[in-house]
């Protein structure tokens, strides 16, 4: 969830953890295989975390422009900021 170009220069970032109990709530990101995903799962917005930059090794997933929109939106109405 942090902005591309301040990651660089970040030690920390802050991330969506991914889970496959998928509940169909409002603050649930659903992605899947389409996504680069293994299986279905969601990013769950109601779990934030600043996590260590190093612990992110591996890019395995990358939101499109329509997903980006609804994650940013997923964001707001948790009333994270």
């Amino acid at each position: 969830m942090t902005r591309s170009a301040a990651i660089p220069v970040l030690n920390s970032v802050l991330a969506a953890p991914i889970t496959r109990t998928i509940r169909a709530v409002p603050s649930e990101l659903p992605l899947g295989p389409d996504d680069g995903m293994p299986t279905d799962c969601v990013a769950s917005f109601d779990n934030l975390r600043v996590v260590p930059k190093a612990y992110l090794v591996d890019q395995i997933c990358t939101l499109r422009p329509p997903q980006l929109v609804e994650a940013c939106t997923d964001d707001r109405d948790t009333g994270n900021r």
